[in-house]
Order: structure tokens, then sequence, then C-alpha cells
């Protein structure tokens, strides 16, 4: 049998878009499968999600990895830049956040789908199920 989760995360961070920084408040649900049996292992991949949204995602600036101006701009100021391959609209961030949190999770938990929406988008929401999100 195949267990099922899921955890609910909020975070604000700014974004980069068309030369303008907004503030941005985001819900995001990650549903996953356990992969492991071990409770300790489960605990530890949990604990590794908790801590790169709420120290490596919180408090930082999205921007479009091409942007070097505001890139510079960003890390002169010492704040921490986090690059996307496009520009970071709501449906991207959480595509590269889902591709980013399978590899922290080391296959002890697999993100399968996500519901990601922030205070931008006015209440729109983005559903991605993993088998779509190929970022290559």
């Amino acid at each position: 049998m195949t267990a099922k989760i899921e955890k609910d995360f909020t975070f604000e961070t700014a974004v980069h878009i068309e030369d303008k920084f907004f503030i941005n408040s985001y819900w995001m649900t990650v549903r996953m499968l356990v992969n492991t049996e071990s409770q300790h292992e489960q605990n530890i991949a949990i604990e590794r999600l908790n801590y790169f949204i709420a120290e490596c995602v919180e408090n930082s600036v999205f921007v479009n990895s091409k942007d070097d101006k505001a890139i510079e701009k960003y890390t002169n100021a010492d704040i921490k830049v986090l690059t996307l391959p496009e520009d970071p609209f709501d449906q991207i961030v959480g595509i590269v956040l889902m591709a980013k949190l399978n590899a922290i999770l080391e296959d002890k938990l697999y993100i399968t789908d996500i519901t990601f929406f922030s205070k931008l988008t006015a209440g729109i929401k983005f559903h991605s199920p993993a088998e779509e999100t190929d970022l290559s």
C-alpha cells in the first residue's frame, strides 16, 4: 500500500517583472507519495522541505535568469536572488519549486502535484502534476 500525504506552505517573497518590484504572498499545497517505510526518513524529508522554503525561498526575490541587471542590483543590495528560466509568474514559480523540492526529497517522498497561488494572481490557482513539469 502506498501512503499519500500533503503539506501546506505559505511564504512571502518579492518578484521582479518588467523592471518592477512586487512583494508577494504565496500559498502552496504539495501532494506526495511516501516511498520509504522509515518514519525517520520521512521526517527528515519533510524537514528538508520546511528548511528550503523557510531559509532559501522566504524573503528572497524571484528574477528571470536572463535579467543580469536586476540580478546584479539585488545581489549588491544583499537580497537573496532566486533565478528562474522565465519571468516569475506563479505557474513558472510553482513548477520550478516542484522540481527543486523533488530533488531535495531524494525519492523518500515524491511530489505528485501541487496547487499554487499568490496574492498577485487574485485567487487564480495553478494545479501542476509532476508529469507535466519537464524543465528541459
